[in-house]
């Protein structure tokens, strides 16, 4: 056990300068949680310990984790706008995939599902014929959504159709923030498109209930 430091942890320095600072999976509030416990080493340059959010309207508590290259994890994985809302089993795990990679900091792998979960959600309207950005496009015309919402997902690089030699490049260089905002555009297409059908189910098995003698 080794008390917590100012200097955050022991392998604090170059390396985890370079790194993004973590941010609180409740509220997203952004900067080193406030340590409840010493730090528990795992070996010389890796520990964890249970943390606190900084954000007084927050306080979440958080397990924290800071690998030996300054990657800091931390659990519960951060839900970035709500539940999960109805809508096909692939593309929720999709996002959920995304949510997940998101929060562990692979945001090349959290681009590649939130494009799996767009994918599925057009292929679940019927719409199979263009590459990505094209089927959005068509999507728009059944959703219930601002129609710049849907334009502007092509200025996303990580939902960009460029030639494959540059996927690569886009991958890795897509930003925690454009991750947030794709998984953010996507649920929000995904309630416009299903919220209606669980409403109408709900009101269905209530008039069911009422007619049963």
């Amino acid at each position: 056990m080794i008390p917590h430091s100012s200097s955050d942890s022991p392998q604090e320095g170059a390396t985890a300068a370079r790194k993004p600072l973590p941010f609180c999976p409740y509220c997203g509030h952004i900067g080193t949680p406030t340590p409840l416990s010493d730090d528990t080493t795992i070996d010389h340059n890796r520990f964890v310990s249970v943390r606190q959010c900084l954000n007084e309207a927050c306080h979440g508590i958080v397990f924290y984790y800071r690998g030996g290259d300054g990657d800091v994890k931390m659990l519960p994985y951060r839900e970035i706008v709500g539940g999960k809302t109805d809508g096909p089993p692939r593309v929720q795990n999709a996002l959920e995939e995304a949510t997940i990679c998101h929060a562990q900091g692979c945001y090349s792998a959290a681009a590649f599902m939130v494009r799996r979960a767009l994918a599925g959600l057009c292929e679940s309207a019927g719409i199979v014929e263009g590459d990505l950005a094209h089927r959005l496009e068509s999507l728009g015309a059944r959703v219930v959504v601002p129609p710049a919402l849907l334009s502007g997902l092509r200025d996303l690089r990580m939902l960009g159709n460029g030639a494959a030699s540059t996927e690569s490049e886009i991958y890795s260089t897509v930003s925690r923030q454009e991750v947030e905002i794709g998984i953010d555009c996507t649920k929000a297409i995904l309630k416009a498109l299903y919220r209606y059908d669980s409403l109408l189910g709900r009101l269905k098995a209530l008039n069911d209930q009422a007619n049963v003698p």
